[in-house]
């Protein structure tokens, strides 16, 4: 047998031996240290949905940031004929989710734009639409009904919606958060999980609603949840929780039967799935931060811990956001940030796989360098299309990879590791020193003043990731992780240094000194905003403006960049923030100090701008379903 693809096409022949070939699939599995991978590509943004179907996972289906539902046949990726199916219907935002019917008719997928869409698989068409009140982040069929479907919407609903009906959704659990993830119990239909953001995994009765069955205990004074699954025997359930290792449990034990952990492995800044592996799921997997795959298997019963996985699978050059299993194949299947859905398997994947089942080859074990935030920033200024946000249009149909979307959750990653809380909405709360500085650069070039030289650029930040792999940035942030255990000694030898103190001295009384304003080059401007209060700032900048002479013009220039990078100024909402914008500066026209821009100007700006395009954005999805 010399690949996937004999092993899969040996299945039809007459001397198939079921017992045989799972005992050759088991200890495959169990002796590998590796595995072979392969990549197929269809989409042009971030695929954020794999599912398998059901009775073989002979097809795949994907979804993601292009807004399109694609249907790869299996055997024929695995060849060389990568090219997927598309249904005709597509989203108009984001695709969170999707799940198969139980016959494998009808493929349900669900996302940022409040509606989950029946496709037809045989005919590729709309089947059906089902408007909701909120993004949906999870839809599941029911795994013995074809007409049911269970739904995790943003709003703080868990739902059952009858396909056949028209009628509102039965709501099953309702909270303050977002419900992330539903499961039904394969064997127990009437049960059903759900991961809340706050709330944490809770087990329902359907017969009960909105009444607790079991509230699973997280271990830990969080109990938020992202993602829940049963085993194909509907004994275990497994959950993924943020900043915390994933957590299986015992039905219908409500404390955790065993934690997940490992070196590398963190999980804060996407939202992830779990999933189970091995032809009898004895074994958990999931994505991390760190662009690995940890596949760990379940301990007895008496251990309560283990930080020991099975297989740590490199190859992402990003956050793994999504993992699923196919036991019949003994295929795993992941994705994430990247335009590609990777393929693992025990079996070489055809003649053009990469990787091997005896370690780790020498181009996993080279790490690629993270990017840095002014690499992030660089680049989305310097884009072709001029936009300081991720463009969603997906019209040039690009599958390359896209170096502004890995540097946006590199700067993520890096957020996590200065302590800036991702909770937090990033394009509201976060306005990064080195943009707030780019901006000043740029209306200085474009100034009416041709003496004018632009300001040296910031010292480096003194905790400045360049350079580090993204396992150094890991190791960090596990460490800063309050009550997180430590996993291995290895951890505590990393060989990082510790994060440097604040500059500023204490006097013996306990008293700072007064800061003089000078900069002795090993701060930086981030280092500055953080650690001084804002008027020492000001005071700082207003510095640079005067020896600098920053013309009074870098207002109107970062007005022009908001009109190139806002939804068309034409729209009520863009129209109203211009002229929101254009009166405040009018009545500030008459004073050098108020229309000097400051940080806390540039900050309500910014926000601004993310506001108006989050409304514009709504407001076309609305105007959309009307028509």
């Amino acid at each position: 047998m010399n690949n996937l693809v004999d092993h899969l096409h040996s299945r039809s022949l007459s001397f198939f031996n079921p017992q045989k070939d799972v005992q050759l699939l088991r200890s495959r599995f169990e002796r590998c240290k590796n595995l072979y991978r392969k990549d197929i590509r269809g989409h042009f943004g971030c695929i954020n949905a794999i599912e398998f179907s059901n009775r073989g996972g002979f097809y795949l289906a994907s979804g993601g940031d292009d807004k399109r539902v694609l249907v790869w046949e299996m055997e024929r990726a695995l060849d060389g004929d990568i090219k997927p199916t598309g249904m005709k219907g597509q989203h108009h935002s984001n695709i969170f989710t999707m799940s198969w019917s139980m016959d494998n008719r009808k493929i349900f997928s669900g996302g940022n734009d409040d509606q989950v869409i029946v496709h037809d698989v045989e005919t590729r068409d709309t089947v059906d639409v089902f408007l909701q009140e909120s993004p949906v982040y999870c839809v599941v069929s029911h795994p013995t009904n074809a007409n049911e479907i269970a739904l995790a919407c943003e709003d703080g609903k868990a739902l059952l919606q009858d396909l056949r009906a028209y009628a509102e959704p039965f709501c099953l659990a309702r909270h303050s958060g977002p419900y992330l993830a539903v499961a039904y119990n394969p064997e127990s239909p009437r049960l059903v999980a759900t991961a809340n953001s706050v709330e944490g995994v809770v087990l329902w009765d359907v017969r009960r609603p909105k009444i607790p069955l079991v509230r699973y205990s997280s271990g830990h004074s969080q109990r938020g949840a992202m993602s829940v699954r049963f085993n194909d025997r509907g004994d275990q359930l497994l959950a993924l929780r943020r900043r915390l290792p994933a957590v299986l449990y015992r039905l219908p034990d409500s404390q955790p039967a065993c934690q997940f952990d490992a070196t590398g492995y963190y999980n804060s800044c996407t939202m992830k799935s779990c999933c189970f592996a091995g032809d009898s799921d004895q074994y958990v997997v999931s994505g991390s931060d760190d662009f690995n795959i940890y596949v760990w298997r379940i301990p007895p019963e008496e251990l309560k811990w283990t930080d020991r996985p099975h297989l740590v699978l490199r190859g992402h050059r990003s956050i793994v956001n999504q993992v699923r299993f196919n036991p019949y194949s003994c295929l795993l299947i992941s994705s994430g940030v990247e335009k590609a859905v990777k393929m693992w398997s025990p079996f070489p994947l055809a003649d053009d796989c990469e990787g091997g089942i005896c370690g780790e080859t020498a181009e996993q074990a080279v790490e690629r360098r993270v990017f840095t935030h002014e690499d992030y920033i660089n680049l989305m200024l310097n884009s072709a299309d001029g936009a300081v946000w991720m463009s969603h249009d997906y019209s040039h149909e690009n599958v390359t990879e896209d170096a502004r979307m890995i540097a946006f959750f590199d700067s993520l990653i890096q957020r996590e590791l200065e302590g800036w809380d991702s909770d937090d909405d990033d394009d509201t709360n976060v306005s990064d020193p080195e943009f707030y500085a780019r901006f000043i650069q740029e209306s200085l070039s474009e100034s009416d003043s041709p003496s004018a030289e632009p300001p040296p650029p910031p010292p480096p930040r003194r905790r400045n990731v360049e350079g580090r792999s993204i396992s150094e940035v890991i190791s960090r942030m596990r460490k800063q992780t309050p009550g997180r255990r430590p996993s291995s000694q290895s951890d505590q030898d990393a060989g990082l240094d510790p994060p440097e103190e604040s500059s500023s001295d204490e006097d013996d009384d306990g008293e700072e000194d007064d800061d003089d304003g000078d900069d002795d080059g090993d701060g930086g401007a981030s280092n500055l905003l953080r650690e001084q209060p804002i008027e020492d700032v000001q005071r700082k900048l207003d510095s640079v403006r005067q020896q600098q002479q920053l013309p009074s013009a870098s207002r109107e220039r970062i007005r022009a960049l908001k009109r190139r990078a806002s939804p068309d100024p034409e729209e009520g909402t863009s129209s109203r923030v211009v002229a929101a914008d254009t009166s405040s500066s009018s009545s500030s026209s008459g004073s050098e100090q108020e229309d000097r821009i400051t940080w806390e100007e540039f900050r309500r700006f910014k926000k601004k701008l993310v506001m108006a395009k989050r409304q514009y954005r709504r407001q076309q999805q609305h105007d959309s379903t009307d028509e």
